[in-house]
Order: structure tokens, then C-alpha cells, then sequence
């Protein structure tokens, strides 16, 4: 079970990298779609990672933003109380995510 999940858009992976590493040298288990093996169903192996994380840093981005995959795994966390948003540069996040500070 990784402790967290990284949720991120595919057009910031050399920002999610650093926070990959970042909390890696912390001593944490990191998980994100790079950690991905050949043949593996996408959507189910990312999907059972976000529900067994224990928290999920979501990277927002004006290209996360954008993202019905980021939007779809913040929702999740938000959910599960697990969410642990992270502004990256300035941007509006989606409404929902304004809520709370």
C-alpha cells in the first residue's frame, strides 16, 4: 500500500518528479503513474493505488486543472478525507476544491 498517491497532469511531470523525489528522500512510499509496469491495466492499477493510499497529494496546475483524471482522483480523496492539494503555480482550482483552504 503506498502512503501516497501523486496526482498530477502528464504536461507537469518534471514538477511531479521533484515532489516524487522530494518525498521519497522524506522516507515516504510514493506512488504515480510512472511507477506503472508494461501490460498493466491502467485504469484499475491506478485506481487500487488511490484507494489504498493514505494521503493523496494532488499537484494543481493550470494543466491539472484542465484534467478530468486529476479532477476524478481529487474527488475521490476529497471523499475518503485523504486529499492534500498542493498549488504548484497560480490557477483557479474547480470550484469544489475552493471550499476549503
Amino acid at each position: 500500500m503506498p502512503e501516497i498517491f501523486l496526482s498530477y497532469s502528464r504536461e507537469d511531470r518534471k514538477t511531479a518528479l521533484r515532489y516524487a523525489e522530494a518525498l521519497r528522500n522524506e522516507g515516504f512510499d510514493v506512488w504515480w503513474d510512472q511507477t506503472l509496469n508494461a501490460g498493466e491495466a491502467y485504469d484499475e492499477v491506478t485506481e487500487k493505488a488511490l484507494e489504498d493510499a493514505g494521503a493523496v497529494v494532488v499537484l494543481w496546475s493550470k494543466n491539472s486543472v484542465a484534467s478530468r483524471w486529476v479532477r476524478a482522483e481529487a474527488t475521490n480523496a476529497d471523499r475518503r478525507g485523504t486529499l492534500v492539494p498542493v498549488m504548484t503555480e497560480d490557477c483557479r482550482r474547480p470550484v469544489m476544491f475552493e471550499l476549503r483552504q
